[in-house]
């Protein structure tokens, strides 16, 4: 590709996975002009810091609370590029998106139009999906429903971390075609709107990591995989406002307890250590490992579904 024909971008977002997919552009012959960020306190908490990798690659760098305001358009408006990519955790405007000479290209790791909406990782891991794709697209005024660019698949793993790794090498798998395809005027492919071959996800919350011992422990594990830290973790509840914060699950086989455990209540505590609890689920005897500070003993104790604890 040669200089001349090196297409110019600026890049949106927050995360590990925004820098890859500027990293990738720029090795696939793209010119990263700016990366735009939000504030530190306004960042989702799977953001990481950008300031060294643009320092590193002389690139810009700006922050903005609001990307749809008069003055952050009016100030990105002038470096006159031909695309921005944005994995930006807001909707964007239909004037900001009219900002690039050409357009600007979303990214979402589902097979789209499969999939649309929030926390597209968290629901491809609960939900067991094991296949999927990085699908870019040409954004316009709805949620991940524009025109297909490219569509890079890739697996789902059991941890969202390493789901993540996936979609980041997807992603530089994935941008070489890009360039190729808006370089040679391939046509986008429109997307399917009818509903039989589209969905959206809702956005989670923190009933979504909530654990219940009269869950699966399939289920159970699938959640806490899920939200994993950097995110904030799955919570098991023991009391009113209290909970724990549990960073790991796994089943547990061996134990005297095993011998009776099936007549025991959902939600029985076989044994607590100072950083995990051993619980039965509904169909397992699982070992929780916790952040959050336990003041007593629960071993011996029948912990109730969180309806019980959240409704008092």
């Amino acid at each position: 590709m040669s200089l001349s024909s090196r297409p110019s971008f600026v890049v949106l977002g927050t995360t590990e996975f925004t820098l890859a997919c500027a990293d990738a552009i720029r090795q696939s012959g793209g010119d990263v002009k700016a990366l735009v960020t939000l504030p530190e306190n306004l960042k989702p908490e799977n953001s990481v810091d950008f300031k060294s990798f643009a320092q590193e690659r002389d690139i810009g760098l700006f922050e903005y609370s609001d990307l749809n305001s008069a003055a952050a358009i009016e100030h990105l408006a002038p470096l006159a590029v031909d695309y921005i990519f944005s994995t930006w955790p807001h909707l964007l405007s239909e004037k900001f998106l009219r900002v690039p000479k050409n357009f600007v290209i979303g990214s979402h790791p589902t097979s789209l139009p499969i999939g649309r909406g929030r926390h597209a990782l968290h629901w491809l891991t609960v939900l067991n999906i094991r296949e999927t794709c990085l699908s870019f697209f040409i954004m316009d005024g709805g949620i991940d429903t524009g025109q297909l660019i490219f569509q890079q698949p890739f697996k789902v793993d059991d941890l969202i971390l390493d789901t993540n790794q996936r979609m980041i090498e997807a992603a530089y798998t994935a941008f070489p075609n890009i360039l190729n395809n808006l370089l040679s005027g391939v046509r986008a492919e429109k997307q399917n709107n009818r509903e039989l071959f589209s969905n959206y996800w809702r956005k989670r919350d923190f009933h979504d990591v909530t654990l219940d011992p009269r869950m699966s422990s399939a289920v159970a594990i699938r959640i806490v995989n899920s939200f994993v830290p950097p995110y904030s973790g799955a919570r098991l509840y023991v009391g009113v406002d209290e909970y724990l914060v549990i960073l790991n699950i796994r089943e547990v086989t061996e134990g005297d307890f095993l011998n009776h455990w099936a007549y025991r209540e959902h939600g029985y505590v076989f044994e607590n250590y100072h950083d995990h609890i051993v619980i039965r689920f509904d169909d397992a005897v699982l070992s929780l490992t916790f952040f959050s500070t336990l003041n007593r003993n629960l071993a011996g104790k029948k912990l109730h579904p969180p309806s019980f604890y959240l409704c008092q």
